[in-house]
């Protein structure tokens, strides 16, 4: 019994002094263009190419001004998500096509 209350107070004492690790996932991602997941919109808007579809994973607030800017057709597929801004109280698409 002495034997086992020694090791258990070795193991106290190496869990409280011994640093301990937990691996931290990444951010999840917030869109995805095909199987590539991106943590922003903001990334996924820079990274598509034509033809392609972005797809909303979550629920999206901008912090700051979104600007469209790809000369190129591609879909912006909500998956019944919101985006918001707390930049104003309205987002402006220019030269866009919808499709409903």
């Amino acid at each position: 019994m002495k034997g086992k209350k020694k090791l258990l107070l070795l193991y106290m004492i190496a869990v409280m002094v011994l640093p301990i690790s937990i691996p931290v996932s990444a951010a999840s991602p917030v869109a995805k263009i095909g199987s590539k997941n991106f943590r922003s919109l903001e990334s996924a808007l820079k990274s598509v190419k034509k033809g392609q579809t972005i797809k909303l994973l979550k629920n999206v607030t901008l912090k700051n001004e979104l600007t469209f800017t790809k000369n190129v057709k591609y879909t912006l597929n909500l998956n019944n998500k919101t985006i918001k801004s707390k930049y104003s109280d309205y987002i402006t698409i220019q030269h866009f096509t919808t499709f409903l």
